[in-house]
């Protein structure tokens, strides 16, 4: 009878534990995968975004990828306009007239 509580708890521990650490660990095997990729394309030696690793822990990943993409211009932009820079970021970033002016002027002229 002993051992039959004793399971009956083990069980429910193990399930208690099991959604704890669900509910705790919101982050997507993708967008984990997605944050790697961006890391070691921001690591690279001959990168355009030199970041420090902390710096890297911290940022976003739309951060990552517009500083991969264009520069360390892109960083300093997300610091100071926060979602601004990102909705600019997501509908411009790939136009290469907006690209090759901001490689030019950077952020500052966004005032």
């Amino acid at each position: 009878m002993r051992i039959r509580y004793l399971l009956a708890a083990s069980l429910v521990v193990a399930i208690v534990l099991t959604l704890r650490w669900e509910w705790l660990e919101p982050h997507h095997f993708e967008d984990e995968v997605m944050r790697a990729a961006l890391a070691e394309e921001v690591r690279r030696d001959d990168t355009r975004c030199p970041l420090s690793s902390k710096a890297v822990e911290q940022a976003r990943p739309w951060v990552l990828a517009a500083c991969a993409a264009g520069g360390l211009g892109w960083h300093e932009a997300a610091a100071k306009y926060g979602d601004d820079a990102a909705r600019v970021f997501l509908v411009y970033g790939e136009d290469a007239d907006f690209v090759e002016v901001f490689d030019r002027l950077g952020h500052p002229w966004c005032r």
